[in-house]
């Protein structure tokens, strides 16, 4: 089964413009709405709460071609800003998710579709992109045993990070960056380097 969990607040409501259409105060003031990403749990979505109302409820759906969805879940609205919700029966193919909300009697659209690789497409994944600092990644293929390279570098090809982590787990989790790294804003390519097979991965630093 699916799980939710609050977390904290990014993004507050927009009380300034007296719009009486909480729709429209969100989607001045809380870009991205949806963010998605898979995790070694299954597939983290994540988006902003239209207001603290127990009566909203967010239906959670997903698909396989960004046009034809089903219910993945329904979760009641509550005093939490920002919403996450765990897909842990995804599966391992890529998929599209979308969030819509209802009250009232009346159904919207939170979030265009949002696409999510699948294991066997893309065996990590690397989050949160963009980041302030921290980055951690989750490895979705056996590499027990190895240990894993780190490189990141900036768009002129210039070192920043180089570290070395060990693999204890099949599944694992590594935070491979800290905001003691030092990064400063702008794009970085981070490499992951093991025995016989190297990912890369493009991100953004606030």
């Amino acid at each position: 089964m699916s799980e939710a969990q609050e977390i904290s607040s990014l993004y507050p409501t927009n009380t300034q413009n007296g719009s009486a259409n909480p729709t429209e105060n969100r989607k001045e003031n809380a870009e991205p709405k949806l963010s998605a990403f898979r995790t070694v749990e299954g597939v983290n979505l994540q988006w902003n709460a239209l207001e603290p109302d127990k009566k909203i409820k967010y239906l959670i759906e997903s698909g396989i071609d960004g046009e034809h969805f089903v219910g993945n879940g329904i979760l009641e609205g509550g005093k939490q800003r920002q919403i996450s919700f765990v897909d842990k029966v995804s599966g391992n193919s890529g998929r599209y998710y979308r969030i819509r909300a209802e009250k009232d009697g009346q159904t919207i659209s939170l979030s265009e579709p949002c696409f999510v690789s699948g294991v066997d497409e893309k065996p990590f994944s690397m989050y949160p992109n963009p980041t302030n600092g921290e980055l951690f990644t989750d490895l979705f293929i056996d590499f027990k045993g190895q240990s894993m390279r780190v490189i990141v570098k900036d768009t002129e090809g210039n070192i920043h990070v180089s570290k070395q982590f060990p693999i204890e787990d099949k599944l694992s989790k590594i935070k491979i960056l800290t905001g003691r790294d030092g990064l400063k804003p702008g794009q970085y390519q981070v490499s992951m380097a093991f025995k016989n097979r190297t990912f890369s991965e493009t991100i953004t630093v606030k």
